[in-house]
């Protein structure tokens, strides 16, 4: 009986792990989700960063991610309160404010406000920079985010 519960716990814990064999870090799946559910969001937003020492900057907002690469181009993970796991779409954003090393106080267009944990795999802003690449920004090193039209309605 102890061997097959041994041997029924490590299949599962096998079976687990498989949708993270996609990648390295697991986060190809995550673009792949995020390609299938876009629909009827926008790319492309732009992005008002006020810096922590009050400068302005607006790019064209690629997605949002860890260190390594983008996990989302439509939304962005973050933690309740409760430690609930919320997606949030970027379009449905106004701002985001009061950013600390652990959290932020996310501003929704209809109005309402949460203050939500930022989780290390949502917590790097992918900006398009003027030469052509793409420049990596961490939110903590922020003070706000502003979320304007998108790029291509210029």
């Amino acid at each position: 009986m102890k061997v097959t519960f041994r041997f029924g716990s490590i299949a599962a814990c096998f079976l687990a792990v498989i949708p993270f064999i996609n990648g390295a870090s697991g986060h190809s799946s995550a673009i792949d989700v995020d390609q299938q559910s876009a629909h009827g969001h926008l790319l492309g937003l732009l992005a008002k960063i006020t810096m922590r020492d009050g400068s302005i900057r607006t790019f064209p907002l690629e997605g949002v991610g860890c260190p390594l690469s983008i996990c989302s181009r439509t939304a962005i993970k973050t933690k309740t309160a409760t430690d609930c796991l919320v997606s949030t779409w970027l379009d449905g954003l106004a701002a985001i404010k009061d950013t600390t090393g652990s959290d932020a106080l996310f501003l929704f267009k209809d109005g309402t406000s949460q203050r939500m944990s930022l989780i290390t795999d949502f917590r790097v802003l992918y900006l398009a920079s003027r030469l052509g690449g793409t420049e990596k920004l961490d939110l903590e090193k922020v003070r706000s985010v502003e979320f304007l039209t998108p790029a291509s309605s210029k």
